[in-house]
């Protein structure tokens, strides 16, 4: 199995919708507010301010059976691979290891 860049998030409940919600805090306290309400400023390898939502939660760490072939619904309601890296969201905005690639598309419009 090869080695990932950073750790992986291993938390444990008795069920999956226990787990779900403890992922859901770890989410809500790392990228929105701390424990004290106060807001999480986190800031990406430029300098640009990152803002998080908590209802784009159940979007970001859910996903398709099909994402090839699909029409691109997300019909696993939590997947677990996803949540385990929750972390690595911060760790990439920052690039704290590795090459980040930064891609560009320019579409040219009706008026060229």
């Amino acid at each position: 199995m090869a080695e990932h860049l950073w750790a992986l998030l291993r938390l444990k409940a008795k069920d999956d919708v226990a787990l779900k919600e403890k992922y859901r805090q770890v989410y809500i306290e790392t990228y929105i507010h701390d424990a004290n309400g106060h807001a999480i400023e986190l800031f990406e390898w430029n300098g640009k301010r990152v803002y998080f939502h908590a209802p784009t939660f159940d979007h970001a760490f859910s996903e398709s059976s099909n994402y090839r072939r699909g029409d691109g619904v997300h019909d696993i309601p939590f997947s677990k691979n996803r949540a385990r890296r929750i972390m690595w969201i911060k760790e990439a905005l920052c690039a704290s290891k590795g090459n980040i690639e930064r891609r560009s598309q320019i579409r040219k419009n009706t008026r060229g």
